[in-house]
């Protein structure tokens, strides 16, 4: 999935101003290409979907500062509007809703500017729908966990208030759960670039 700006409230006293310090809570925007890759187990068939769509989140977190380091854990949870129906397999592919847990460490560009790595673990669900002829079923959810690294840059405007942007590039680790058992189709884990903002 691509990553999202981030409007945040931070929560640190004013005596810290400049310095990403202090309990945060924030919601943002983002812009997600999902790529799910489908076979057809009767026939060998293959596909390979590209869902794109806006999403929206929310994240709470906090910060520390130690030196020239910033360190910091958030947890997040959000939905996804991507859509894409792919017309030869008459497979139909959502976003769904999405959460997760992650840690940064990034250092102060300047006093109000902050660069980061992001690295993250995701519970993500997907809806898939298959029309075809061969093992036809309504929508399913498939649910899967992924590894989600990244990068980000934070500008903080005043004590209370800073936006951020950032790039993610998620990566399920499980196959994923939640579809019928006669589905005819092998759907390998799947991957998604995101630009949050």
């Amino acid at each position: 999935t691509l990553s999202r700006p981030d409007v945040i409230l931070l929560l640190a006293d004013a005596g810290h101003a400049g310095k990403f310090k202090g309990a945060f809570v924030g919601a943002g925007v983002d812009y997600g290409v999902t790529r799910t890759a489908l076979t057809n187990t009767n026939n060998g068939l293959r596909s390979s979907l590209k869902a794109r769509g806006v999403g929206a989140s929310a994240t709470v977190g906090y910060g520390w500062n130690h030196g020239v380091l910033h360190l910091g854990a958030d947890l997040r949870g959000g939905y996804n509007f991507a859509d894409k129906k792919d017309k030869a397999t008459s497979v139909t592919v959502k976003g769904n809703w999405n959460g997760g847990v992650g840690a940064r460490i990034g250092t102060h560009i300047t006093n109000c500017c902050l660069g980061y790595i992001r690295l993250g673990v995701d519970y993500t669900t997907l809806r898939i729908k298959d029309t075809s002829t061969s093992a036809p079923y309504d929508s399913k959810t498939l649910k899967y966990w992924s590894f989600v690294p990244g990068v980000g840059f934070d500008y903080k405007f005043n004590n209370n208030f800073y936006a951020g942007l950032a790039y993610e590039y998620n990566m399920a680790f499980t196959s994923g759960t939640g579809m019928p058992e006669n589905n005819a189709r092998d759907i390998k884990r799947p991957r998604a670039q995101t630009i949050r903002a």
